[in-house]
């Protein structure tokens, strides 16, 4: 046989033995990543649920971002998919509601782990982690007032596409982004600039960093020194419509805005901006 035609099928074996070998590396290491298992912590919610807070909650539900990826009816949606099977839907929150205690709820939403353990994934448990005991609760109040309905989506496909993504840590394990130092309190604050700090680092952190500063790879800005532009009716007027300033780029914030942080009351949006004009000698 020819010394050429050899070397290819050589070739051939070497690569299918090694595109085999890599796809078992693959189909384990994923496999140990959906199969760990993490312990919730301890006492996650510490006030009761109170049926009263359901309104309140729909609201909360609306800011924080809940319909964005559940979908107007909380009845999933995708999340994220890809061009080889891989699809990752946010669940049916009507009927999961239903599959939870108070406690587990409250440790999905805020902790990234689902009640047998496993973690979530592309829920941002590390900012909801911040939420107070009392938001939390109004949230899990509400949801548990929705009438379950059909799912709007079909349920996570990983495909080999999402398990290289689970295998090489691209998608996000809520359970281990999460930090539990920076639960947030068990009632929602009510003074004014300590009202600002709570909003501002449970809803502005993810995306502006945990000191507000900005963060370069999302490009956005140092609040307080943007802050230093508005005044407190431009401020307002910015959450309201969702328009700056003129000459602002805030595209990313102004779809924010429309989305979810309309649902601000004035008086959230007034302690924001009282907490970001605070020195930052405040915050220590």
């Amino acid at each position: 046989m020819n010394r050429r035609v050899i070397a290819w099928i050589a070739a051939a074996a070497i690569a299918a033995v090694a595109i085999a070998a890599f796809a078992g590396w693959v189909e384990q290491k994923s496999g140990a990543v959906l199969a760990q298992r993490h312990a919730a912590p301890a006492a996650p919610l510490r006030v009761p649920v109170s049926p009263d807070a359901a309104g309140q909650g729909l609201r909360l539900a609306r800011l924080n971002g809940c319909f964005s990826c559940h979908r107007a009816a909380l009845t999933g949606g995708s999340v994220s998919h890809g061009i080889a099977g891989f699809h990752l839907t946010a669940p049916n929150l009507t009927r999961a509601i239903r599959t939870m205690t108070d406690s587990q709820a409250a440790t999905a939403i805020r902790f990234g782990i689902a009640p047998d353990g496993r973690s979530l994934f592309d829920m941002p448990s590390d900012e909801y982690v911040r939420l107070s005991d009392q938001d939390t609760d109004a949230i899990i109040a509400c949801l548990r007032t929705l009438a379950p309905r059909p799912d709007a989506s079909p349920p996570t496909q990983w495909g080999f596409e999402g398990r290289m993504l689970l295998a090489f840590g691209y998608l996000k394990n809520e359970a281990e982004a999460v930090n539990p130092a920076n639960r947030g309190p068990v009632m929602t604050p009510k003074a004014l600039v300590a009202l600002g700090r709570y909003l501002a680092l449970s809803q502005c952190a993810g995306c502006h960093a945990a000191d507000l500063g900005g963060d370069p790879d999302m490009h956005s800005p140092d609040l307080r020194a943007e802050a230093r532009h508005y005044s407190l009716a431009e401020f307002r007027r910015f959450f309201a419509t969702g328009k700056p300033r003129k000459g602002n780029d805030t595209a990313i914030m102004s779809h924010a805005i429309n989305v979810a942080l309309k649902y601000l009351t004035p008086q959230d949006v007034g302690a924001i901006y009282a907490y970001l004009k605070t020195p930052e000698r405040g915050e220590k």
